[in-house]
């Protein structure tokens, strides 16, 4: 399985009506259409993407379908989850589309019923982000905890498995009115509710899989003055706390998506929180990761030991 995929189709639809503040699809425009394309068309952008990408495809035995918001809403006819099924039965490949925790999956049982039947594994992710209501409504998900717990229960009656999207640091962690903290604080307070996510997302919605990133903002994005980007080394940590501590799957990419923030530091004159060229530095920051697992969630795992020193220009913090 790849960290990013090159097995995942973005479907093009519609924009999902629900603008998250931090959502990526704000400006794409390459996937985002007027109307919601026809039958033929979806089809025959999945087959281009399915020929394409076949070896990556087969090499992790899986399609990865998304699109911006929930593939089980108006966006995404029901003749092309039907012909989706049909495509990919006998296959053995897995499936994995997403929803919101809101979507209404009652009015799709029978294509769902459909796709479960189709595929090796059929797993339905749900962005979950932060499991902290508060939070959720300044990001502006519109949708809460008791939400999400309901639709991963759903999920899994209707014969899926769930996957729960959590962002470390995401924007809205603390009030725009709060003032900024100082990195460690700040960084510290993320992780920690890093782990109460995963916490919620494995024992109580009962994820299989925890698809895991740090924050990184597109491009024009507006960030409160008290948002700290968190270090890909610590980011790496959380990923490999929870790979040890938990028996789902760990999903996690480091990649940078939106925007490069390895000169965020340095465009603010302000000296990096972790010193790369000192291995002790980044042992502590592991080690610190490590200890938040354990005081959120009650035990730990080792920290990851190998220590590479970067290049000068290599884009990273």
């Amino acid at each position: 399985m790849t960290t990013y995929r090159d097995s995942m189709l973005i479907l093009t639809t519609v924009r999902c009506p629900n603008r998250c503040t931090f959502c990526a699809y704000e400006n794409d425009t390459a996937h985002i259409t007027a109307a919601v394309p026809s039958l033929e068309e979806m089809v025959a952008q999945t087959e281009d993407f399915i020929e394409n990408a076949l070896p990556h495809i087969t090499r992790n035995n899986e399609v990865y379908i998304v699109n911006s918001g929930s593939f089980f809403s108006h966006q995404v006819p029901r003749e092309y989850m039907r012909w989706l099924a049909q495509r990919i039965k006998g296959s053995g490949w897995d499936l994995v589309v997403e929803c919101r925790a809101d979507s209404r999956l009652e009015r799709y049982e029978r294509e769902i019923a459909a796709l479960v039947g189709a595929s090796r594994r059929m797993t339905i992710a749900i962005g979950l982000e932060v499991a902290d209501d508060e939070v959720l409504r300044r990001l502006n998900k519109r949708c809460t905890l008791g939400q999400y717990a309901a639709i991963a229960e759903r999920i899994r009656s209707l014969g899926a498995e769930v996957k729960a999207y959590i962002l470390i640091n995401p924007p809205g962690l603390l009030p725009p009115e709060e003032a900024r903290r100082p990195y460690k604080e700040s960084i510290d307070s993320a992780i920690r509710k890093a782990f109460q996510t995963a916490d919620f997302a494995v024992d109580t919605m009962r994820c299989t899989t925890l698809g895991l990133s740090p924050f990184y903002p597109y491009k024009g994005l507006r960030l409160t003055d008290n948002w700290w980007p968190i270090s890909t080394t610590e980011a790496a940590e959380v990923a490999n706390q929870l790979r040890q501590v938990y028996p789902a799957e760990v999903d996690f990419t480091n990649r940078q998506i939106h925007m490069w923030w390895g000169d965020y530091f340095r465009r603010k004159k302000i000296a990096k929180p972790i010193d790369y060229s000192r291995p002790e530095s980044v042992m502590a920051a592991r080690e610190n990761v490590a200890r938040i697992c354990e005081e959120t969630i009650g035990r730990r795992g080792g920290i990851s030991t190998g220590v590479k020193k970067r290049k000068k220009t290599e884009s990273c913090i």
